[in-house]
């Protein structure tokens, strides 16, 4: 049997991006006209994907389009592949706390967000067993698409009379003092 007609082994075919995905639903949920629906064939043909693959993708339609709400193009057009996080409410908690922080223009260097984590991480009952390594921040930063950088500048200026503001450095300040000096 030549290798161009043996069948491909589980996951070797042509991975979509999220762009195509959405694409290829938007194919199955237009409106029909008589014998125009497409295909499940027709679509992975024109994909050059199987057609277990669409019937996967089109059970998995929901799923897929909640995930992609509120993603911005560059990021459907290189998303091939994606994980899900092994602590959703923690990195929920944190994202809040990172647009608030964002939002009032504060600089938050990446082992701020670190021991953020580790302080959300145990406020859990019982605490999580989590470990806020550099790989998690790097993930974790890719998943929600929240860059972590020290503003400068003129964006980088904070109204330093902002009461809201001083009580959160102080909370922050007084989370990062219960830490050790190695850390």
């Amino acid at each position: 049997m030549s290798t161009l007609n043996a069948p491909r082994k589980r996951g070797e075919g042509k991975r979509l991006t999220d762009t195509e995905r959405l694409q290829i639903l938007g194919l199955f949920s237009a409106p029909v006209f008589a014998n125009t629906a497409p295909s499940n064939r027709r679509v992975a043909k024109q994909y050059g994907i199987s057609e277990s693959a669409i019937r996967a993708l089109r059970l998995k339609e929901a799923k897929i389009i909640e995930r992609t709400n509120g993603k911005s193009k560059a990021q459907l057009d290189c998303t091939r592949r994606y994980a899900t996080a092994a602590f959703p409410e923690l990195e929920t908690q944190l994202h809040a706390w990172l647009i608030n922080m964002r939002r009032q223009k504060v600089s938050i260097p990446p082992n701020v967000v670190r021991h953020k984590a580790k302080s959300i991480a145990n406020s859990f009952d019982p605490p999580l067993q989590f470990e806020a390594s550099p790989g998690w921040l790097e993930n974790y930063r890719r998943r929600s698409s929240v860059g972590i950088t020290i503003l400068h500048g003129e964006g980088g200026e904070v109204d330093k009379e902002d009461p809201e503001l001083l009580a959160g450095l102080a909370v922050l300040s007084n989370i990062v003092a219960t830490y050790p000096e190695h850390c």
